[in-house]
Formats: C-alpha cells, sequence, structure tokens
C-alpha cells in the first residue's frame, strides 16, 4: 500500500505502531 510512493519506511513504520496499538486494545 505504501511502497513506492513517498517514504515507504516511514509508512510501514507507522502502520506497524498502529497495528500493536490495535492489538494491544484488543487484548
Amino acid at each position: 500500500l505504501g511502497c513506492g510512493s513517498g517514504l515507504p519506511g516511514l509508512e510501514l513504520n507507522k502502520h506497524r505502531r498502529f497495528h500493536v496499538d490495535f492489538q494491544d486494545f484488543v487484548r
């Protein structure tokens, strides 16, 4: 989704952080 557009690394980091937060919220 965020590959090849702007900063893939930053987007990936943001997505990863969101995923972790979501998992913590679900638990």
